[in-house]
């Protein structure tokens, strides 16, 4: 940057005649509110001897574009002749900035032109706009303070701030006057310049925005500026909260809407009064509550969770949580006060007297929960013969108080007991059965009954178990010559021996009697095979269906040889009427199957099954 130059032009004749012209500059003054600079400028003679001299002229000046003198008067031009001087204004770009050239021309001795020179050079800058140095992130309740520098000082038409959107478009806190001599301003938001921040952010917790600063000089207007961040802080919505048992008839019992009874009550719970700060709004609302998540919506300031029944035990929280546009959320414990209530029970005894006779006792231990206190109980009982379909009315009874009614020993009865509390029942079922006594003669059959009314004849049961056994062995007489060759077929058992009534000889096999449900089963075969070996099978199955085989062995026979094929006993379940049969599979006709003893000294069958009640 130059204040002042000069520059020299070529010359014309030689030692003390030589002459040439000098350009000379320099700044006569600067307008910064102009953005002008004024120079003055002199154009001599300079070169050789001071007394000699040239007969000069015509002269041309041209600076900064403009022919600024010319004369085509010859003078006399010696060492230090001033031949023009004068003024120039000129005006700086934009940012202060200006450059210029000056060039000269002039006759030395000649008529015509015969010398010239030029310069050019950028002058000293004229300060203009304000510059932003420093700006802060910062939230929506503080005041910002920004740097900033002014190099043209008070000589600034107008230096102003705000703070805008990022386009510039919208204004958040207006324009204000800040000092042209300072450094730093601190913005003292008013409350509307605070609401036009919050309601840009309304659905974020953070806002972009651009601090200006704004510099008026010379009728030209100047923008610097910076981008921060403004964050939304103390954001968080703000709410009231209550619940109430919506369950009119249970508010009736405990007189109190803020009790909420255990499976019973209609829970209700509310925000109110729910206010989203800083110009955000009210989105979405939830309850937490015994691990279940229930979500809702603002109808105005409200938010209505109907619960409904809650199957809480004690007292408990619910967690509220109110959510506003920004995501700010703000989350409170409401206690609840839980009153625990379960199904009514009881300890229930019937006995006959001496477990045989028609008046029975019947008592009854009921349990109630308490609901603080304010819960009662009743007993009721009705009855009849189970092989009817009308029960009796209901009689009420007293609770853990043994009652005595008169049921007919010679029948089975059903018994049906109903515990009720103010808010439910329990229904208990039961079977009274005949009168049984300790020991009973069965004169007709012969047999004795302990604790159980005999069924067979000529026994002793305890409890409907026969004490002497019900045992069946079925044999084979005749020998099985010309078997059935590779398929199962029942053995034509002939030879029953048996021990009791509940086992009968049938189609060959061991007829299941009446109240059997289990017995043992076991079984033996001898087979011969006379022309090749051969593997071969003993089953015992129900109802003469391999379906329902209940045990069965294998083994195999060598060529010319006997063997004997045994089923160990095994227990089996049966049920009455079925049939077991014995079944056997050979691989060639020609096989035998022995019945009676080969040997002369005995009649026993060499195969045979085995049937042993056991339940």
């Amino acid at each position: 940057m130059a204040s002042s130059g000069s520059f020299n032009t070529g010359g014309y004749g030689s030692g003390d005649w030589y002459r040439y012209l000098n350009f000379s500059w320099s700044i006569q003054s600067q307008s910064i509110a102009n953005n002008t600079t004024t120079i003055s400028w002199t154009l001599k003679g300079a070169g050789g001897a001071t007394n000699n001299w040239y007969v000069s002229g015509p002269f041309r000046v041209v600076i900064d574009g403009v022919e600024r003198y010319y004369s085509d008067t010859r003078i006399n031009l010696q060492n230090g002749t001033v031949v023009a001087s004068g003024t120039v204004t000129m005006s700086h770009n934009s940012v202060g900035e200006k450059s210029f050239s000056a060039s000269v021309e002039g006759a030395i001795y000649t008529y015509a032109m015969n010398v010239s020179g030029s310069g050019s050079w950028s002058l000293t800058t004229i300060p203009r706009q304000a510059n932003i140095t420093s700006a802060p992130n910062f939230n929506d309740d503080q005041n910002p303070t920004i740097g900033y520098s002014n190099p043209a000082g008070a000589n600034v038409t107008s230096l102003q701030a705000c703070i805008a959107n990022l386009t510039g478009s919208t204004i958040y806190a207006a324009y204000r006057d800040i000092s042209k001599t300072g450094s730093s301003y601190t913005f003292q938001l008013t409350e509307q310049e605070r609401q036009n921040l919050r309601y840009a952010s309304r659905n974020s917790k953070t806002l972009s925005v651009k601090f200006y600063v704004t510099t008026v000089i010379g009728g030209n207007t100047f923008y610097s500026t910076l981008n921060r961040t403004m964050t939304i802080v103390d954001g968080n919505p703000t709410f009231y909260m209550n619940y109430k048992d919506t369950n009119a008839t249970v508010v009736a019992i405990t007189n109190n809407d803020q009790l909420i009874v255990r499976n019973q009550s209609t829970l209700q719970v509310n925000i109110t009064d729910a206010v989203a700060v800083k110009s955000a709004s009210l989105v979405a609302a939830s309850c937490v509550l015994n691990g279940t998540t229930y979500s809702g919506t603002f109808s105005g300031d409200s938010c209505t969770f109907n619960i409904g029944t809650v199957n809480i035990s004690s007292n408990t929280n619910a967690s509220l949580t109110v959510r506003d546009s920004r995501g700010f959320t703000t989350t409170k414990d409401l206690a609840i006060t839980v009153l625990d209530w379960v199904l009514p029970s009881a300890i229930i005894t019937m006995q006959r007297h001496d477990n045989f006779y028609s008046n029975t006792d019947i008592k009854v231990d009921g349990s109630i929960s308490s609901v603080n206190n304010l819960n009662t109980m009743t007993i009721k009982m009705r009855y009849k013969k189970v092989t009817d379909n009308t029960w009796s009315s209901y009689v009420t009874m007293q609770d853990n108080v043994a009652q005595t009614f008169n049921l007919d020993n010679n029948y089975e009865w059903d018994v049906q007991v109903v515990i009720t509390d103010l808010f439910g029942s329990t229904t208990y079922n039961l079977m009274l059965s005949r009168g049984m006594p300790i020991i009973y003669f069965d004169r007709n059959s012969s047999s004795v009954g302990v604790n159980c009314f005999p069924k067979d004849v000529q026994s002793l049961e305890v409890d409907g178990v026969p004490v002497n056994r019900n045992i069946m062995t079925y044999g084979l007489t005749s020998n099985i010559t010309s078997p059935t060759a590779n398929a199962y077929t029942k053995i034509p058992l002939d030879n029953e021996i048996i021990t009791g009534a509940r086992l009968t000889a049938n189609s060959n096999g061991v007829k299941i009697g009446t109240g059997v449900s289990k017995v043992m089963v076991s079984a033996q075969m001898m087979v011969v095979s006379n022309s090749k070996a051969g593997i071969c099978y003993l089953r015992i199955v129900k109802n003469n269906n391999t379906n329902q085989t209940l045990a069965w062995a294998i083994a195999t026979v060598p060529a010319g040889s006997e063997s004997i094929i045994s089923i160990t006993p095994a227990l089996v379940e049966v049920s009455e009427n079925d049939v077991i049969n014995l079944m056997y599979y050979v691989p060639d006709n020609d096989d035998y199957i022995y019945g009676q003893n080969i040997s002369t000294t005995t009649t026993g069958s060499l195969t045979w099954m085995t049937v042993d009640v056991v339940g």
